[in-house]
C-alpha cells in the first residue's frame, strides 16, 4: 500500500527531472497533479497506521464534550458531498435534523462518519444513491450507512474491522481496512459498538453503529 503511491511519485518525478515535458504545460501540469494526489495519498495512509496503533497500545487520545447530533451531520454532509459528486452519487440523509445531543469526540465521531461513506461510495456504482439513518433511541443513537454497492458474503463479513483484511474487492480499487479498523476503536472508546450486515454479494451492506447519549 505504501509502496504504490511511492513508485508513482518517484516516476513522475523523474519524467519532469527528464523535461519529458516543457514546464508551465499542460502535461507537466498533470505531472505535478499526479505527484499531488499521490503525496495526499501517502499522508492519509500514515495517519491512519499511527491512529491504528495508537488504538492497539490504548493511547488514542479522547476530548469529549456536549455536541448537538445534528451540526455534526450537517458537517460530514459538506465534507463527503464533493467526494459523492465525482461518483455522480447521493447522500440521502433520515433524520439529520434531529436535536438530540451526544457526549462524544466530535471530531473522531465525524471521523467514523466520513470512514463509512467513503467506503459507502468507493464500494458502489456511479450514480447510486448513499443512505445515511439516524435513529434516536433511548440511551443512545443507532447510526446505519447503507449502499446498493458490491456487498459482502457471511465470510467476508467475518473479516472485517481489522487491518489488510483478505477480501477480495475486485481490481482497481484501494482497500486497507484502516478506515474500518480505526472506526472500530474510536466507537469503542465513546463505549458503542459497531457492526455490518449484508444479504450477499451484489446487494449491497448496511453498516451501523451506536453512540451512548452520555
Amino acid at each position: 500500500e505504501i509502496r504504490t503511491p511511492m513508485t508513482s511519485i518517484k516516476g513522475y518525478f523523474e519524467l519532469i527531472r527528464l523535461r519529458t515535458a516543457e514546464p508551465d504545460s499542460e502535461e507537466y501540469w498533470k505531472y505535478i497533479d499526479v505527484i499531488e494526489k499521490n503525496v495526499n495519498r501517502l499522508e492519509l495512509l500514515t495517519n491512519d497506521l499511527l491512529d491504528m496503533q495508537r488504538i492497539n497500545e490504548g493511547k488514542l487520545v479522547f476530548t469529549f464534550s456536549k455536541v448537538a447530533l445534528g451540526s455534526i451531520i450537517q458537517e460530514v454532509k459538506n465534507e463527503i458531498t464533493p467526494l459523492l459528486g465525482e461518483r455522480s452519487q447521493k447522500l440521502i440523509i433520515n433524520n439529520g435534523d434531529s436535536d438530540v445531543e451526544l457526549v462524544c469526540d466530535e471530531l473522531r465521531l465525524m471521523q467514523v462518519f466520513i470512514n463509512l461513506l467513503s467506503n459507502a461510495s468507493k464500494f458502489s456504482s456511479h450514480g447510486n444513491d448513499i443512505v445515511l439513518d439516524i435513529e434516536d433511541r433511548e440511551d443512545d443513537v443507532l447510526i446505519r450507512v447503507s449502499d446498493d454497492g458490491i456487498g459482502l458474503s457471511s465470510d467476508d463479513i467475518s473479516k472485517l474491522f481489522v487491518p489488510f483484511p483478505e477480501i477480495d474487492v475486485g481490481k482497481n480499487v484501494e482497500h486497507t481496512g484502516l478506515g474500518l479498523s480505526i472506526s472500530k476503536g474510536i466507537v469503542g472508546g465513546h463505549n458503542g459498538a459497531i457492526w455490518a450486515v449484508s444479504e450477499g454479494l451484489g446487494k449491497g451492506s448496511s453498516f451501523m453503529f451506536t453512540i451512548p447519549k452520555q
